[in-house]
């Protein structure tokens, strides 16, 4: 049952979120008590519920709408849980639906986290920023300062140009969104961007790395019409 967004949020919701998506109930009766159906829960994170209540309507547009996954929000468990519908087309749909809600949560926007729902070389990995290196007599601080505020935020926007990728910086940890080559890119560059190299030397490598991501394009582009053009 999909629940009114107007009243969804009534209660507190403070519990963190660990490790993406968690299973809950995995195999739970129906309330026919006759079909088992499975049901997956995300946490919300705290600084992530007001962000929740703001695209939840857009939320269960995606979710109930086009994955034809029911989703509502359970106070008691603090967390939104969803779980497979009769007319569900496809049982994976819901693993889909944990993963987009889990981008979600770590911050990144429903337009962005959708692709994880109908694009399978898309992903999200997640990377420690304590394993950035730092420019000498830098804080590291600085450096991640540079990468998501500095000259309007032109770096990270032209890193998420040019990889075709979405960049979340965290406390702790930074979350990049895309293919798994735009992916290594991307995280080349936020390298670079963090160990104060001169910008014309970042951009010059961010031109390459489209190339590069042109022609991997390309080779799998190739490959497919080998494949099923035989």
């Amino acid at each position: 049952m999909l629940i009114n967004a107007k009243h969804v949020f009534e209660h507190s919701v403070n519990l963190c979120l660990a490790g993406g998506a968690q299973q809950i109930d995995r195999m739970m009766q129906s309330s026919e008590g006759a079909t088992p159906m499975e049901i997956l829960g995300v946490p919300v994170l705290p600084h992530r519920l007001a962000p929740l209540t703001k695209a939840w309507a857009e939320i269960c547009k995606v979710i109930y709408e086009e994955m034809k996954i029911d989703i509502r929000m359970n106070p008691k468990k603090r967390m939104v849980k969803m779980r497979v519908k009769a007319d569900t087309p496809d049982a994976g749909n819901l693993q889909k639906c944990a993963n987009f809600l889990s981008a979600f949560m770590l911050g990144f926007e429903v337009v962005d986290a959708r692709a994880l729902l109908f694009d399978d070389d898309i992903r999200v990995e997640s990377f420690a920023l304590a394993n950035l290196e730092a420019a000498a007599g830098e804080a590291l601080s600085d450096g991640l300062a540079r990468l998501s505020s500095g000259d309007g935020g032109k770096e990270k926007l032209a890193i998420e140009n040019s990889t075709e990728t979405r960049i979340v910086i965290g406390d702790e940890r930074l979350h990049i969104l895309g293919s798994f080559t735009g992916i290594i890119i991307a995280r080349e560059f936020i390298s670079d961007v963090v160990k104060g190299l001169p910008a014309p030397n970042v951009e010059s490598r961010q031109r390459a790395g489209l190339v590069k991501l042109i022609n991997l394009a390309f080779i799998k582009i190739k490959l497919c019409v080998q494949v099923f053009g035989a």
